[in-house]
């Protein structure tokens, strides 16, 4: 969802502004205009995670949390999976080794059912 009003933001505002800096989104101030919006503690959790994995750039904190997609956030966004193993098939598709790429997203992707 985070990935998604990243994506959103930079789609409708474009992505540079006028001095030809690329803006950032406010992920917490946008999803409280939700009829129904999250929990502020998953939303900044998302975002720490993704931060993490490499989705997400922080630009600023001062007064709220700023945020931007990196490339591989861009990808990520367009994936319906964990930000983990979408990372995983990227960077294989990247070193052309997306065979064993594949094998590791499965396993990792793999729910045990008792």
């Amino acid at each position: 969802l985070v990935l998604q009003c990243c994506l959103l933001n930079e789609q409708r505002h474009g992505i540079a502004n006028s001095k030809g800096k690329r803006k950032g989104c406010n992920v917490v101030k946008f999803l409280e205009q939700a009829p129904e919006p999250p929990p502020l503690d998953g939303i900044m959790h998302a975002c720490e995670h993704l931060l993490e994995v490499g989705g997400l750039d922080l630009i600023a904190t001062e007064p709220d949390h700023i945020l931007r997609l990196t490339p591989l956030g861009f990808h990520l966004s367009h994936m319906p999976l964990d930000a983990k193993v979408g990372k995983c098939l990227v960077v294989g598709c990247i070193l052309e080794c997306i065979e064993p790429a594949l094998t590791i997203a499965a396993s990792l992707s793999h729910t045990k059912s008792i």
